[in-house]
C-alpha cells in the first residue's frame, strides 16, 4: 500500500476535512488498480457503508473516478489534472473564506474604535482610590504627562497626599515619564520651578490670574484626569478629542509664555486659546461662539 507524504495527509485532514475512510480510499488507490466498493472494504477493513459515503465525497471533489468493468462499478484515481483542479478551487475557497473573516474582523475592530472615541468616565475615592489613580495614569502614557498644577494647594497638603505624591514621582522618574507643569508665577511656584533638575519635569510659570484651576489636572494619554486632593476625589475622562484639545491648550500656554514678556493676555485672547483647542473636538466646534 503506498503512503502519502505527512504535510499532505495533513493537510488533507486538518484543513480539507477529509474523514479517515475518504483518507483510506485515497492511499489505497494510490497503486493506480481500479477498484470495487467490497474491494476497498476488504483493503481497509471498513464497512461498505461506510466507504460509500467516502467514495461519494471523493467523487464529487473529483479526485477519484467511477468506471464499468465486466458491468461492476470500480473506481479509480482521477488524472493528474483533476486533483490539479480541486486543489485550485479548495485553496480558492479558503482564500474566500480567509477575507470574509478578515472582513468580519475589521467591522469589529472598527465598532471598538468607535466605542474608544466616545467618552467614558472613571472615578476614585479616598486616599486608597487617590493612589491607584495615580498609578493608572502612569499605564496610561510612556512618554510624558501634562499637569495643571496649583502649587499653593501642594504646599498646603496634609502627610499623607505629600508621601502619596513622592511615591508617584519617585515611581514616574523610575519609569522615565517626563512631567511638564504648567503653574502660577508666584514664590511658591519658583521655588517648585527650580527643582526641576532633579525631578524629570519643566515647570513653565504663567501670571494668576491666567490660571484660575483650584484643582489638580493630568493628561496622560487620551486621558484627561482631575485631582480633589481636599475631599480626596478623583476623575478620569477618557476620552481622545478632549485629552487632543487639552494638550493643545497647554502648547499654545507654554509658546505664549516663553516667546514673549509675562502674561499679559486680554480677556479676548484668552477665550481664542481656548476654542481654538475645541476646534478638534467635533461636537464642540460647531456650537462655538
Amino acid at each position: 500500500m503506498n503512503t502519502l507524504p505527512i504535510s499532505i495527509e495533513k493537510y488533507l485532514t486538518d484543513e480539507a476535512g477529509f474523514s479517515p475512510s475518504e483518507l483510506l480510499v485515497l492511499i489505497h488507490l494510490l497503486t493506480g488498480e481500479a477498484m470495487t466498493l467490497r474491494t476497498l472494504a476488504a483493503k481497509t477493513g471498513k464497512s461498505t457503508g461506510a466507504l460509500d459515503q467516502a467514495v461519494k465525497k471523493l467523487l464529487k471533489r473529483s479526485i477519484i473516478a467511477r468506471q464499468q468493468v465486466n458491468g461492476s462499478p470500480k473506481f479509480v484515481l482521477s488524472s493528474p489534472e483533476s486533483m490539479r483542479n480541486w486543489m485550485r478551487r479548495d485553496i480558492h475557497s479558503r482564500k474566500q473564506i480567509l477575507h470574509r473573516r478578515e472582513q468580519d474582523f475589521e467591522s469589529f475592530v472598527s465598532g471598538i474604535q468607535l466605542n474608544l472615541s466616545r467618552p467614558h468616565i472613571e472615578y476614585f475615592e479616598g486616599q486608597e482610590g487617590m493612589e491607584k489613580a495615580y498609578r493608572k495614569l502612569l499605564d496610561l502614557t510612556d512618554k510624558e504627562l501634562f499637569s495643571y498644577m496649583p502649587i499653593a494647594q501642594r504646599e498646603q497638603e496634609e502627610g499623607t497626599h505629600m508621601a502619596l505624591h513622592e511615591r508617584y514621582a519617585k515611581e514616574r522618574r523610575k519609569r522615565k515619564i517626563f512631567l511638564r507643569v504648567l503653574s502660577c508665577n508666584t514664590p511658591l511656584g519658583r521655588r517648585f520651578q527650580s527643582r526641576d533638575h532633579f525631578e524629570y519635569r519643566q515647570t513653565v510659570l504663567v501670571a494668576e490670574f491666567s490660571y484660575p484651576l483650584s484643582y489638580e489636572k493630568i493628561i496622560a494619554g487620551d486621558t484627561v484626569a482631575c485631582f480633589n486632593h481636599r475631599e480626596s476625589r478623583v476623575c478620569f475622562v477618557h476620552y481622545p478629542d478632549l485629552a487632543f484639545a487639552e494638550k493643545k491648550q497647554f502648547e499654545l500656554i507654554v509658546a505664549k509664555t516663553l516667546s514673549g514678556p509675562p502674561d499679559v493676555h486680554s480677556d479676548a485672547e484668552k477665550k481664542d486659546v481656548v476654542l481654538r483647542a475645541l476646534e478638534h473636538i467635533p461636537f464642540l466646534s460647531k456650537n462655538k461662539t
